[in-house]
């Protein structure tokens, strides 16, 4: 499993704003450097990948419970729950990757404006993230 914080260069467990503002000012970079080859736009592809695994709340808190069981304990053995967030991590990896091979193929006008969009509706996005969170904790806790 990849390591999304280290190919984004951010902390482990960064917040939802940390990693929003991060992938606005990756695609802006991609935007000005996009002419100088492929391994650009596969570097991107793969920020982005990780992008989209940690925007959504419901994927990141199952990324990083995973992560912490695989990269913070330095564990092999998963028990029968970190098999299952495994399965499901790996199927929103597959579902991170698609999306951003297609923002990959967006020209840098498209992009530009997605990076304004993203820019405006960040507060109200972050919000939402902060319920959902906060939900999916109760969910958790009421299960227990």
């Amino acid at each position: 499993m990849k390591d999304y914080y280290q190919i984004l260069g951010l902390p482990n467990y960064s917040k939802h704003n940390q990693i929003a503002k991060w992938h606005i000012d990756l695609t802006n970079v991609f935007i000005s450097d996009r002419h100088q080859g492929e391994h650009i736009t596969a570097t991107f592809e793969l920020q982005t990948e990780a992008y989209y695994l940690l925007k959504n709340s419901k994927r990141k808190a199952r990324y990083d419970k995973l992560h912490a069981l695989k990269f913070r304990k330095k564990s092999k053995n998963l028990n029968k729950t970190g098999l299952k967030w495994e399965k499901e991590t790996e199927e929103d990896i597959k579902v991170a990757s698609e999306s951003a091979k297609e923002l990959a193929q967006l020209t840098n006008a498209e992009l530009s404006d997605r990076n304004s969009n993203l820019e405006k509706h960040s507060k109200f996005g972050l919000a939402r993230n902060i319920t959902g969170g906060i939900l999916e904790f109760l969910h958790f806790f009421i299960s227990i």
